[in-house]
């Protein structure tokens, strides 16, 4: 089984339509981020710049082409392996080159899940890629001028403005405000899915049973307020707060919990007009988990299969609601199935 990433394979004919399709030979910096909201979901493709260890080293194995959204990735030359050398087209929603910030990232990727969320209904901003791509660098990053997706996503719900950036008589500053503008709370959950796919909450510190049947059931009759209501909520009234509750968990998670080759869900319940909405940031595994030693097989079959169960569901959002998404097939989709178009998924707003 060979790891997968989210793209869109072009075919002879120059059509492409958004499939779970591998790209091989991929730098380690290319970072695949998927947005849903309702019934469909946009999967972008970003690169971050190099590190100072990799200045000089050859990066050409994806070219990239932003105005037409299209990457072009080298294939892997094997030993023993005849290959052509040329390069294999795919298409995404958005095509993020190096120079593209942390502000435009929010606005291209995170606005429109986030807005959803804030609206009753869900959204969903998922990342995955080789380790070193920028996961925790496009989710969490906390530096000033370079904040991630969580921390504007907040600054969005709280303050009505995904802007970090404040201007004062003496230029630009940062501006994470330490409440929100009214009354404004949201609750989180943090939960870790390990390598076997048990999934463990993170601030209750416990180890949620794995029922997905019942799970499935549950959002289907009361609906996408019903995702991981069986974890623990804490309730936070600001960005800061939010993320203090995040550290803690960090700073006590054990050993027997590894962040490699788990997925990390931050869950977010946010008031919405007529009803609570979801929003969903998620971290999945890198694909070095998914490997084996070259030439052998998958090293860790549980987590390659929620990774293709994923990849499945997506698939199914972009062939114009027709088919039904898998979500029963693993249990990372079975707790996000509101946001992947399976039971608890929003019907409003379709287009």
């Amino acid at each position: 089984m060979a790891p997968k990433v989210l793209g869109a394979k072009r075919g002879a004919g120059g059509a492409s339509q958004r499939a779970a399709a591998p790209i091989p030979g991929g730098p380690p910096q290319a970072e695949v981020q998927v947005a849903t909201s309702g019934e469909r979901a946009n999967v972008c493709l970003r690169i971050r710049p190099a590190l100072t260890e990799e200045e000089g080293q050859d990066n050409t194995a994806l070219q990239c082409d932003r105005a037409n959204r299209l990457v072009w990735a080298l294939g892997e030359h094997e030993e023993g392996v005849v290959e052509s050398t040329a390069p294999r087209q795919y298409a995404f929603d958005e095509v993020l080159e190096q120079h593209v910030g942390q502000s435009e990232v929010f606005d291209l990727v995170a606005m429109q899940p986030v807005q959803a969320a804030m609206d009753g209904n869900v959204g969903c901003v998922l990342c995955f890629g080789a380790s070193g791509a920028g996961k925790d660098f496009s989710l969490r990053c906390e530096r000033p001028g370079q904040e991630g997706l969580l921390l504007r996503a907040l600054a969005l719900i709280f303050s009505g403005s995904a802007s970090l950036v404040a201007s004062t008589p003496r230029g630009s500053v940062r501006s994470v405000p330490d409440t929100s503008d009214g009354d404004v709370r949201v609750k989180v959950s943090y939960l870790l899915l390990t390598p076997d796919q048990q999934v463990h909450d993170l601030f209750g510190q416990q180890t949620l049973e794995s029922n997905g049947s019942d799970w499935l059931k549950r959002m289907d009759l009361i609906g996408h307020t019903a995702l991981a209501e069986d974890a623990t909520w804490e309730t936070a009234a600001s960005s800061p707060e939010v993320m203090r509750h995040l550290s803690k968990a960090d700073a006590l998670r054990t050993e027997s919990l590894p962040r490699e080759g788990s997925h990390s869900l931050i869950l977010l319940k946010v008031k919405g007009e007529r009803s609570e909405g979801v929003l969903v940031f998620g971290s999945l595994a890198s694909i070095d988990a998914m490997r084996g030693a070259p030439g052998s097989e998958m090293a860790n079959e549980a987590l390659a299969t929620s990774i293709e169960a994923a990849g499945k569901c997506l698939e199914a959002l972009s062939r114009s609601k027709k088919a039904v998404p898998p979500v029963h097939e693993s249990n990372l989709t079975t707790l996000l199935s509101p946001a992947l178009g399976g039971p608890g998924a929003s019907r409003e707003g379709v287009t």
